[in-house]
């Protein structure tokens, strides 16, 4: 699975404000696809990717079915079983994602920030509670059932560094044997 290019924006952008020395591309080279061609122009400064979409995801390592995962791997804190039921409800999952883009300094210059989910099974509407930053958010469960996603994040929420999705289920049948996971946690700005 190749790398998106908001995910390459949005790792690469993360990097440069960590003040990285450089940033090596594995497995880039000159006779890659049209859209890599010109990322190679883009990334190389930060200044280039300030206001380009950009993707923002918690690190996951691969796990079956999918065993790619184009990110960082080390240290993933996905993916992560729901645990600790009591009364039809899991305990909170807190995971943390970098984002090192100051959105709230350039919220007028925005158009969207998205906020996707992605858990292993099929759960009902509804009983996915999702809290960004300490702000309840509320998750729209797209066509599979196994995602879900919201816009309803506010560029003034984050802050520039670690930020934290917490995750639980509730009204769930914990009778059932099957380990309900978070797959992915992943954030997308798009700018005007």
């Amino acid at each position: 699975m190749p790398i998106s290019e908001e995910m390459a924006t949005g790792l690469a952008y993360n990097y440069w404000q960590q003040h990285a020395d450089g940033i090596y591309l594995f497995n880039w080279f000159p006779h890659s696809s049209p859209y890599q061609i010109q990322l190679l122009k883009e990334i190389g400064s930060m200044e280039s990717l300030e206001n380009k979409d950009k993707m923002f995801a918690a690190d996951r390592a691969p796990d079956p079915p999918i065993v790619e995962y184009p990110h960082n791997w080390l240290l993933a804190p996905l993916p992560r079983i729901f645990t600790g039921f009591f009364n039809g409800s899991s305990s909170w999952e807190s995971v943390p994602i970098q984002v090192f883009d100051d959105l709230a300094s350039r919220e007028n210059q925005l158009k969207a920030i998205t906020l996707s989910v992605e858990i292993s099974h099929s759960v009902e509407p509804g009983s996915i509670e999702c809290r960004f930053n300490g702000h309840a958010v509320s998750l729209t469960p797209l066509p599979d059932a196994t995602k879900a996603t919201t816009n309803l994040l506010e560029a003034d929420w984050f802050v520039v560094g670690e930020n934290t999705v917490e995750l639980r289920l509730k009204n769930t049948d914990t009778e059932n044997d099957t380990d309900i996971t978070i797959r992915s946690v992943e954030i997308y700005v798009e700018y005007d």
